[in-house]
């Protein structure tokens, strides 16, 4: 473990230690009902069993264009880990073992040996991608993107987006610009591959959901 590392590590864990009050409080609301305590307590959230694809995803959006990347690859074990509770309830509908991504603090005792970790969009949890890469993982961001609004605030924070990026062997972005961004905070072995979530295959639907909204349509104008 690096100095920085065990610096880190340390940080967390007093952040962790100061907020267990607030996570018990916020754990009774019902939407985060599961995921606090699965996360931040590791509560009916054991380590996944041997997997050889790991993939981790925020929320609902991410979970759900997984699909078409797991229902093209060949039968193997797969786990899916992600943030919040409509994420991992969309993962659950998957032939994959899936967990919430617990704080970082736990994650030294969690990760086993994974022979790839893929992590999509900006979800740059710094022990997670340490332990991964020591564990023996090729560690993948996949359709990885910095928004224009956001990139001011990735750069302020170059130092450190290098050290976490230090442990990605490859970077599938989802345009140029994304590329040149993420160029500048150190990243490398970098590939542009567009926005995957934009390649889903549409699905008619006979079912649409009713608007919370007052609407009115003009059918037809014309004389």
């Amino acid at each position: 473990m690096t100095p920085f590392t065990l610096l880190y590590f340390l940080l967390a864990l007093l952040l962790y230690v100061a907020a267990v009050p607030f996570l018990l409080l916020f754990s009774l609301k019902k939407k985060y009902r599961r995921s606090l305590p699965a996360r931040f307590f590791l509560w009916n959230n054991p380590p996944f069993r041997h997997v050889d694809l790991w993939f981790h995803v925020c929320s609902l959006g991410e979970s759900r264009a997984l699909k078409p990347l797991l229902d093209s690859l060949p039968a193997r074990d797969i786990g899916i880990t992600a943030i919040t509770q409509t994420g991992y309830d969309a993962a659950r509908h998957y032939d994959a073992q899936v967990r919430y991504l617990p704080f970082e603090i736990f994650l030294p005792f969690w990760i086993r040996r994974p022979k790839t970790l893929v992590v999509l969009e900006a979800e740059f949890w710094y022990m997670l991608f340490v332990v991964a890469s020591v564990r023996g993982a090729k560690v993948i961001v996949l359709n990885a993107r910095i928004s224009e609004r956001s990139y001011p605030k990735y750069l302020k924070f170059r130092w450190f987006y290098q050290k976490i990026f230090h442990y990605v062997d490859t970077f599938f972005v989802q345009s140029e610009h994304d590329k040149v961004r993420f160029e500048s905070l150190g990243a490398r072995h970098i590939v542009v591959l567009g926005n995957m979530k934009l390649a889903q295959r549409i699905v008619a639907t006979t079912h649409y959901d009713k608007l919370n909204v007052e609407t009115i349509v003009a059918a037809s104008t014309h004389e």
